[in-house]
């Protein structure tokens, strides 16, 4: 049965490398987590709250342009005098990137997150992040919104 558990766990970890390998983009940056705890010797170490995902990271998109009318002040001439008026125009304006995070529970076909993970997951979306299980490097795409063939 350990012998199982652990051939399991080694698939699992070569999703989550591939996933993390295949879905780094110029707006998408993904790491690797590890959580609960690990013991060194005599030490023990706290490592990510457990249930939290396998693969997280973020995924930026260009913040939509903006169009607002403007009205600017400024001096016009007319028959010699100066007076002050407003022109109205419209000024396009482009903000910084959003930035979303992600988090993806890996698990081998035929699993599924725990409660505790998928509460974490539940969590991400709530807040306006992205987050799903994933399967396969395919799963991973579609959770990111990328494109594939």
């Amino acid at each position: 049965m350990a012998k199982k558990k652990a051939k399991k766990k080694h698939i699992e970890t070569d999703i989550q490398k591939a996933i993390v390998a295949s879905c780094q983009r110029p707006n998408i940056w993904l790491m690797r987590v590890n959580s609960g705890l690990a013991k060194m010797g005599k030490y023990a170490i706290h490592l990510a709250p457990a249930g939290t995902a396998d693969v997280i990271g973020w995924k930026s998109s260009p913040t939509p342009r903006a169009r607002i009318p403007v009205q600017s002040p400024m001096m016009m001439r007319s028959d010699g005098c100066d007076y002050p008026t407003t022109v109205s125009h419209v000024e396009t304006l482009d903000g910084p990137p959003i930035g979303r995070f992600v988090a993806i529970e890996v698990k081998v076909p035929g699993e599924h997150p725990t409660e505790i993970q998928q509460k974490f997951l539940d969590k991400v979306a709530n807040a306006g992040g992205i987050s799903g299980c994933a399967h396969s490097v395919i799963e991973a795409f579609d959770i990111l919104g990328i494109a594939h063939s």
